[in-house]
């Protein structure tokens, strides 16, 4: 599997609360590929950037 298939899994754990150390446990449950911290945290500041962007916006 790849990334298209991991970042909607790591964007789905974000908003549902799932700290960083326990995603490797949901991705690896779910047979997808091993998700370095690394990765969650870059993705994690992406989405940031995105939920800051829309809450400006859509006050």
């Amino acid at each position: 599997m790849g990334v298209k298939i991991t970042e909607p899994v790591v964007y789905f754990n974000l908003t549902s609360g799932i700290s960083t150390r326990n995603y490797r446990n949901v991705v690896e449950s779910l047979d997808l590929e091993n998700v370095s911290a690394s990765y969650v945290s870059s993705l994690s500041a992406e989405f940031d950037v995105t939920v800051k962007y829309f809450l400006e916006r859509y006050p």
